[in-house]
C-alpha cells in the first residue's frame, strides 16, 4: 500500500488513528460534525504538533472522511435545508480546508471552515 504525503508527515499511532477515523465516520453518519472538534482530536493524537503536522493531520483525516462519504458542508440559516454540501472534488475540498487552516488566527475560528456529515449519495 502506497503512503500519501499526509501519512508521511504525521507522527501518530496508526492504530489509534484508525480507531478515531472509524468513530468519526459513525459520528458523521448520525449528525453534523464540527471542524474544530476534529482539529482538537488531531492535535490530541499528535501530542504537541507543529502547525504543519496539525495541518497535514487534519487534511489526512478530512481526506479519509471524504473517501468514506463524510463530506464537508456549510451550515445554513435557511428553512429548506440546514446545510449545503461543498460539491467539490476531493482535492479541491482539501485545498479549501488547507486555505482555511492557513488563515486561522484562533483555533476556535476553525468551526467556520466547515462541518462534516455523511452524504449517502456520495459514499462509495
Amino acid at each position: 500500500m502506497e503512503t500519501t504525503r499526509a501519512e508521511e508527515a504525521v507522527p501518530w499511532s496508526e492504530e489509534k488513528y484508525r480507531e478515531w477515523l472509524d468513530y468519526c465516520i459513525e459520528y458523521g453518519k448520525s449528525t453534523w460534525v464540527p471542524f474544530n472538534v476534529l482539529l482538537w482530536e488531531v492535535e490530541g493524537l499528535l501530542g504537541e504538533p507543529t502547525r504543519r503536522e496539525r495541518t497535514e493531520g487534519m487534511l489526512r483525516l478530512a481526506g479519509d472522511l471524504f473517501d468514506a462519504g463524510v463530506r464537508p458542508i456549510d451550515l445554513t440559516d435557511g428553512d429548506s435545508s440546514p446545510f449545503i454540501p461543498w460539491n467539490l472534488p476531493k482535492e479541491e475540498a482539501l485545498a479549501r480546508i488547507r486555505a482555511g487552516l492557513d488563515g486561522l488566527r484562533e483555533d476556535i475560528d476553525s468551526i467556520d471552515i466547515c462541518w462534516f456529515t455523511h452524504l449517502e449519495e456520495t459514499a462509495r
